[in-house]
């Protein structure tokens, strides 16, 4: 080239280097000299931002890669090449929108994971960092409802993030009240008493709840018995309750306080029968052995002594009952041999021993008669032969022993009726030791007769005059069952019908009033009952259902509904579950 044609080529390039120095726009230009630019060399790659943190799968985040000479101007319109070196925790893939230096990174899974973006053997990385954040927590069943102490319900909890993921790491379970409801780590709900358990599974700042419910239903009452001030049940699993008046131990829960609701006898024992005297209660456990537990001033105990006892004490003699009546200051009790022993006060010859001493053991009723039941409160005592013959014996001042006589009887002595009774049941208004008494006995064929003390109408023949040998009670009702109390009479219906009669101070009849009944007068409330005992100013009933329900006089929380209100309708009692 000449001298001239050189000179002319460097003011071409000038001119366009000019030209390009006046463009907005980056452009790549031929060198001067003839020969084309070569390409810049990386030096270093950098990513923006340097690190994400994302708080939900699916989440996403722009990466923009940025290459650099050795003298760090950028090299625009550099290709990259994108990677992920966790791709179950985060993955990677170059934007649309830019396809040289961007990418996309998205959230797949919790952890870290660190992005690579290379470019002519330089690289630049960029850490990701996954950690679900729970937005919604949620539990099934929402509800639930426990029905016995030890059952159990499994809840299932989901707690996910804000685009709707599962979190993984689940919940934390905890409990408002572990008295009602547990719960363990995994959910699972154990019922403990009854309640309301609101149970929260919780993740993070979020929560949901399950109302669990437990509703324990009493167990069912297979009998009660009402003594003077207090009352008693015998449940299912053969627990004993007792509930009212116990200043001389009668409720046999170890102490001397009274109680308004009903507090388990103590000593670990599994009762089959149980029967509330004036101040003490005596019970047979299954393997037939005889307890007895409350004033004991005249040995009614029978284990030998005198005194009060607030808990069971074995009854002495190693008989086998069946069944061990409490009276007013004595007790019976009829062995699985049909043979009757009685002990504790014998002053009106209650003790059917021929004699009207008292006795600290039991002592065996006069005569070589078998029975098949025995009952009697206050001082007079009534049975029932195998061969279906009825026998009375103790105080007889209005003619309850029902021989046609008043005198005394210290020994069994036959009841003047051809009836031929299955049950009988004796009891008296004692007052200041003076009073009367009245007795009544069932037939097979659910005939109810009566007979002794009527000043209240008790016998239930429509009078007010007493008897000195059974009648039938009013009504033609076909009974199951009849017990007498003070001056109150109370009876079963074999169509589970309950009626009192008598004496209706404090509402004992339980018919909604006051007024005194002189013939069977029908319980209030529909209830329908299989036993029913009445004793002085109070009466107790085990429905159908297997509930206790009390009416009459409450003073001392005999009604066990936890107040000391008297009803003279039932009101249930609060057996405990």
């Amino acid at each position: 080239m000449s001298d001239a044609a050189s000179f002319k080529e460097g003011l071409m390039c000038r001119a366009n280097l000019v030209f390009g120095l006046g463009l907005t726009s980056l452009l790549a230009f031929t060198g001067c000299g003839g020969d084309p630019a070569r390409p810049a060399t990386v030096d270093s790659v950098s990513i923006s931002p340097s690190s994400v943190s994302h708080d939900a799968l699916g989440a996403t985040a722009d990466l923009i890669a940025t290459a650099r000479s050795s003298d760090g101007s950028v090299i625009a319109g550099q290709e990259f090449s994108w990677s992920s070196s966790n791709e179950s925790v985060a993955t990677v893939f170059s934007l649309p929108s830019l396809p040289e230096a961007g990418s996309v990174v998205t959230a797949v899974g919790n952890g870290t994971a660190t992005i690579t973006a290379s470019a002519g053997g330089a690289s630049g990385t960029a850490s990701v960092t996954v950690q679900q954040v729970a937005s919604d927590v949620s539990v099934a069943p929402a509800t639930a409802v426990l029905t016995f102490a030890g059952e159990t319900v499994q809840l299932t909890a989901e707690a996910t993030d804000r685009n709707g993921h599962a979190i993984a790491a689940g919940v934390d379970w905890t409990t408002s009240d572990e008295t009602v409801a547990t719960v363990n780590d995994a959910g699972l709900v154990e019922a403990k008493a009854n309640g309301v358990a609101e149970i929260t599974a919780s993740a993070g700042s979020e929560s949901a709840l399950s109302t669990v419910t437990v509703a324990i239903p009493a167990p069912a009452v297979l009998m009660v018995t009402a003594g003077f001030y207090h009352s008693c049940a015998l449940t299912e699993g053969g627990v004993a309750y007792c509930w009212g008046r116990n200043n001389n131990g009668q409720l046999g829960d170890a102490s001397t306080t009274n109680s308004l609701v009903p507090v388990a006898v103590q000593g670990g024992l599994s009762f089959d029968s149980i029967s509330a005297g004036t101040n003490h209660t005596c019970g047979v456990t299954t393997t037939g052995l005889g307890y007895c537990w409350g004033l004991g001033d005249k040995g009614q105990v029978g284990d030998g002594g005198l005194g009060q006892r607030v808990a069971p004490a074995a009854v002495v003699g190693g008989h086998v009952f069946r069944s061990i009546e409490g009276g007013r200051g004595h007790t019976c009790g009829l062995t699985v041999g049909g043979a009757v022993f009685c002990w504790g006060g014998g002053g009106n010859g209650e003790l059917g021993n021929g004699a009207t001493a008292n006795e600290v053991v039991p002592d065996s009723v006069w005569g070589d008669s078998r029975y098949t039941t025995v009952k009697g409160w206050a001082h007079t005592v009534c049975a029932v032969t195998t061969t279906g013959e009825s026998h009375c014996w103790g105080r007889n001042n209005t003619g309850q022993v029902g021989d046609g006589t008043t005198a005394l009887r210290s020994v069994p002595t036959a009841v003047a009726t051809a009836a031929a009774f299955v049950s009988v049941s004796s009891g008296a208004r004692i007052v200041n030791g003076f009073g009367g008494g009245t007795s009544c006995g069932v037939t097979a064929l659910g005939e109810g007769y009566c007979w002794g003390q009527n000043s209240n109408g008790q016998i239930g023949d429509a009078s007010q005059t007493g008897r000195l040998i059974p009648v039938e009670v009013f009504g033609g009702i076909t009974w199951k069952a009849i017990d007498v109390g003070s001056s109150t009479t109370c009876g079963v219906a074999t169509d589970g019908t309950g009626y009192c009669w008598g004496y209706n101070g404090n509402g004992v009849v339980g018919d909604g009033t006051s007024i005194g009944r002189l013939v069977p007068t029908e319980i209030s409330g529909g209830l329908s009952f299989s036993q029913i005992s009445v004793e002085f100013d109070h009466a107790c009933g085990v429905t159908t259902d297997g509930d206790a329900y009390c009416w009459g006089s409450n003073a001392y929380g005999e009604l066990g509904n936890g107040t000391t209100t008297s009803s003279t309708v039932p009101v249930m009692v609060s057996i405990p579950e």
